[in-house]
C-alpha cells in the first residue's frame, strides 16, 4: 500500500505531467527558480530598509528625548542663577550680566554649587554625558566639564540656530569598531519668562525671547549597540532562514523534476503497453509492425506475423472472473516469452488476442517448428489456487515478402489464416497461401485434438424426440453429435463439423456416428421399445465417400438392428451436386430398408422431377420457414411452408417440422395435416438414458400437449 504522503506526491506528479509537457516544465522551473530569487532579493531589501528605519526611529526618539530634558534642564539652570539675584531681574539680564563676569566669580556664586549639584544628578539618572549653559554672547555660563566654563562655544553653526528658537538634537560618533561611540547632542533655547507682546494687557498674545541655550550631549552608545546586535541577530536569523529556503526550494526542484520524469516514462510506457501483461498493446505494435514490414522489404528478407486466439477465453472469464482470467494471461506471456528470440516481438492486440513478430524466421519450415511449440506450452495444464484449467489457442501466420508486402494485408492475411484455424476445430496453426485464392491446410495439426477426441470416447450422441403433434406420441429420436470436451464441457457441433470435413476425419467420425446410432436403437427394442426409429444425419462428404453404403449396412449387421428402423438425412446440397451418383446410393440403401429424409428441406434448389425420382420417405421442413410461421404479417413463411405440405401431399411423402417452440406454431402446422415435429416445445436433444425414460413414460409430453390445447382455447 503506498503511504499517504507519498500518495499525495503521486497524484501531484501524475497531475503536473498531465498539465504541463515537458518544455513547459522546464520553462517554468526557470520561472520559479527567477521568481524565487526575486523574492528573496526583495525580502533582503526589505529586511535591511526595516532594519534601518528601526535604528532611525530609535535615533529620534532619542533625539527628542534629549530635547525635552535639555529645555526641563536649561530652565533649571537659569532658575537656579536668577535666585542669586535679589534685585527681581529677568532672566535676561541676569545672563547678561552673568556673562561679563570673571570665570572664578562664577564658581564663587551659591547658585553655581547647586547647579554643579543638580547637574551630577541628572547625568547620573539619564546618562548624561555634559550639560552645557550659552549665554546669547557664545559663552558658556555653566558646564559639567569645569574646563569649558568662561569659554566660547565651538559649535557656532547650532548655537545660532537654536539662539534662533530652532532646537534640535544630532546624532554623532567617533572612534570606529568596539571604540566606536556615539552620542545625541541637543542644542535647545531657553526662553525668558511669558509677557505680553507689545505692551498688550491680553495674556494670550505672549512674546518668547531666547535668553540662553542648553547644549546637552548624551551618551547612546549603549543603544546603538543594542540596536545593531539586535539586526546582526536577526540578519543572521535571516540568511539561515534563506539558506534553508533555498536548499528545500531545490530539493522540491530536483524531486518535482524527478518525480514529473517518473510520471511521464510511465504514462508513456503506459500509453504503449498493456495495463494487464506489460505487453505492447495494439497501437504501438502497429507502429512497430509497420516499420519492421518496411525494413524487411528493404532488405528483401523475409518476417512472420502470428496472430494467437485463445480459445473459449470469454468462457473462462464468465465461468470464474476476470481477475482469474488475467491471471491466466499472465501465465501464458511468461510461457510464450520464454520460446521468443532476442528480436521477437509479443504484444497483446486483443482481449483474447496475442500477436508475435518474428522477425527473422529463417524457413516456413521454422515458422511451423515455432507454433507448435506455442501450441503445446500453452495446452499445458494451468493451475490456479485450487483451480486447474486447460487451455488452447488458434494460431494464424502470415509472411512478409510471401503473402503479403504491405503490413494492412498481412494483417488481414493473418486474421484469415486464423479463422481457418478456428474452422478446422480450433488448437491448431494454419498459414495463409495465396495457391487457387485458398488457405493453406496443415493436416497434422487439424486431426490434433478431434483424433484425440475420437481416440478417447470424447464424441457422444444425444437424441431429440419425434413427436406426433396430434397425439403426443414418440415416434422416433434424431442422433446428434456432441464432443463432450473434459475442459470445456460440450462443445455444439457448429464448432467441431468444419474442421472434421475439411481434415476427413468426418468418415470415421460419420461411422462411429451410424454404428453407435444403430446401437442405441437395438437397445430400444430389447427394452420392449420397439417401433422407435433412430435418424442420423449425413454430411456430404460422408455420402460421397465410395465405402459409405458399406458403413451402413455393416452397422445394421453389427447391431442386428432392421434397416426400417435407421433413418438417414441428407440434404438438398448433397443430393443434388450428382443426381446421378446420389440416385445409385440413395437406391443401394432403399434396397437394405433404410428411409431416407431430405433435411433443411426449402433451402436447397430441389426440383419436382428429381423428388419424385429419388426413393424419399420424407422431407423435414426448415426451422427458419417454421418460425412465426402463423405471423402472416411477419413473414411470408407460411405460403412457402403451405407449398412444402401440398408438394409433400402429391408425392406422397411424410412431413417432419422442425424447430416448433411455440403453441402457435404447433397449432398451425397440424391445421396444415402436418403429423410430425420437432422442437424445444416438447424437448431439447437428451442423452440416451434420459430419451430412453421418456420412451418408457411420455407423460411429460402430453402434459406439453394437454397445456398447448388449453393456451389455445
Amino acid at each position: 500500500m503506498i503511504p499517504i504522503k507519498q500518495a499525495h506526491f503521486d497524484i501531484l506528479g501524475l497531475t503536473l505531467f498531465m498539465l504541463i509537457s515537458s518544455d513547459q516544465h522546464r520553462s517554468l522551473r526557470r520561472l520559479m527558480t527567477i521568481s524565487f530569487v526575486l523574492i528573496m532579493i526583495m525580502s533582503g531589501v526589505a529586511w535591511f530598509h526595516i532594519n534601518r528605519n528601526i535604528e532611525f526611529s530609535q535615533i529620534e526618539l532619542a533625539k527628542n528625548n534629549n530635547k525635552v530634558v535639555a529645555a526641563l534642564i536649561g530652565d533649571l539652570l537659569v532658575g537656579f542663577y536668577m535666585s542669586d539675584s535679589k534685585s527681581g531681574k529677568s532672566g535676561e539680564s541676569v545672563l547678561s550680566s552673568l556673562s561679563k563676569r570673571p570665570v572664578k566669580e562664577i564658581l564663587k556664586l551659591d547658585s553655581y554649587a547647586n547647579i554643579q549639584l543638580i547637574s551630577h544628578y541628572y547625568l547620573n539618572t539619564f546618562s548624561l554625558q555634559e550639560i552645557n549653559l550659552i549665554s546669547e554672547s557664545g559663552r558658556v555660563l555653566f558646564s559639567t566639564n569645569p574646563m569649558s566654563i568662561g569659554q566660547q562655544t565651538v559649535s557656532q553653526q547650532y548655537f545660532k540656530k537654536a539662539l534662533h528658537g530652532e532646537g534640535f538634537s544630532l546624532h554623532q560618533h567617533e572612534g570606529k569598531g568596539y571604540k566606536e561611540k556615539h552620542y545625541i547632542v541637543s542644542f535647545v533655547p531657553v526662553y525668558d519668562r511669558l509677557k505680553p507682546a507689545n505692551g498688550s494687557r491680553d495674556k494670550k498674545t505672549v512674546q518668547r525671547k531666547v535668553i540662553a541655550v542648553v547644549k546637552l550631549v548624551v551618551d547612546k552608545s549603549m543603544l546603538t549597540e543594542h540596536i545593531r546586535f539586535t539586526q546582526t541577530i536577526v540578519l543572521i536569523a535571516w540568511l539561515t532562514t534563506l539558506v534553508l529556503l533555498i536548499i528545500l526550494f531545490l530539493y522540491l526542484m530536483k524531486y518535482s523534476n524527478d518525480l514529473v520524469s517518473k510520471y511521464a516514462k510511465k504514462v508513456v510506457a503506459q500509453s504503449k503497453s498493456d495495463s494487464v501483461t506489460g505487453l505492447l498493446n495494439r497501437h504501438h505494435f502497429l507502429r512497430v509492425l509497420k516499420a519492421s514490414v518496411i525494413k524487411t522489404m528493404q532488405q528483401n528478407a523475409i518476417s512472420a506475423l502470428l496472430i494467437i486466439d485463445i480459445d473459449h477465453f470469454r468462457e473462462l472469464n464468465a465461468k470464474y472472473d476476470y481477475s482469474f482470467g488475467d491471471e491466466v494471461l499472465k501465465i501464458l506471456v511468461q510461457r510464450i516469452n520464454r520460446l521468443l528470440g532476442s528480436e521477437d516481438i509479443l504484444a497483446r492486440t486483443g482481449d483474447d488476442e496475442f500477436s508475435v513478430l518474428v522477425e527473422h524466421p529463417g524457413s516456413t519450415a521454422s515458422i511451423q517448428v515455432f507454433a507448435r511449440k506455442i501450441l503445446d506450452k500453452i495446452n499445458e495444464p494451468i493451475q490456479i489456487d485450487a483451480n486447474y484449467i486447460h487451455i488452447t489457442c488458434s494460431i494464424g501466420i502470415s509472411i512478409v515478402n510471401q503473402d503479403a508486402k504491405e503490413m494492412e494485408e498481412l494483417i488481414q492475411h493473418a486474421d484469415s489464416a486464423l479463422y481457418n484455424a478456428k474452422d478446422f476445430g480450433r488448437n491448431n496453426f494454419q498459414l495463409f497461401s495465396r495457391d487457387d485464392g485458398r488457405r493453406h491446410i496443415n493436416f497434422y495439426e487439424r486431426q490434433y485434438s478431434l483424433n484425440k477426441a475420437l481416440e478417447e470416447n470424447e464424441f457422444i450422441l444425444f437424441i431429440q424426440p419425434k413427436i406426433n403433434g396430434a397425439t403426443g406420441d414418440i415416434v422416433g429420436g434424431e442422433a446428434l453429435l456432441r464432443w463432450d470436451n473434459p475442459d470445456y464441457g460440450l462443445v455444439q457441433p457448429l464448432e467441431f463439423l468444419p474442421a472434421l470435413e475439411s481434415s476427413g476425419l468426418i468418415h470415421n467420425v460419420g461411422k462411429w456416428v451410424l454404428a453407435e446410432a444403430c446401437k442405441i436403437c437395438k437397445h430400444w427394442q430389447q427394452q420392449g421399445l420397439s417401433g422407435t426409429a433412430i435418424s442420423v444425419n449425413v454430411s456430404a462428404l460422408q455420402f460421397r465417400k465410395e465405402d459409405f453404403v458399406l458403413s451402413v449396412k455393416e452397422a445394421l449387421e453389427n447391431s442386428e438392428l432392421d434397416g426400417c428402423l435407421l433413418e438417414l438425412e441428407l440434404t438438398e446440397t448433397c443430393l443434388m451436386d450428382n443426381v446421378e451418383f446420389s440416385l445409385n446410393i440413395l437406391n443401394a440403401l432403399k434396397e437394405m430398408g433404410v428411409r431416407l429424409a431430405i433435411d433443411d428441406f426449402g433451402t436447397g434448389y430441389s426440383s419436382f422431377d428429381y423428388l419424385n425420382r429419388f426413393p424419399i420417405n420424407e422431407l423435414k421442413i426448415d426451422r427458419s420457414f417454421i418460425k412465426n410461421v402463423h405471423d402472416r404479417s411477419a413473414n411470408d413463411h407460411a405460403a412457402i411452408v403451405t407449398a412444402i405440405m401440398s408438394l409433400s401431399h402429391s408425392l406422397h411423402l411424410d412431413v417432419v417440422a422442425e424447430g416448433i417452440e411455440t403453441a402457435q406454431e404447433l397449432a398451425y402446422m397440424n391445421a396444415l395435416g402436418c403429423k410430425h415435429v420437432q422442437g424445444f416445445l416438447f424437448s431439447k436433444p437428451l442423452r440416451v438414458n434420459e430419451f430412453e425414460s421418456l420412451l418408457k413414460d411420455n407423460a411429460p409430453i402430453l402434459q406439453i400437449l394437454e397445456d398447448v390445447r388449453k393456451k389455445l382455447v
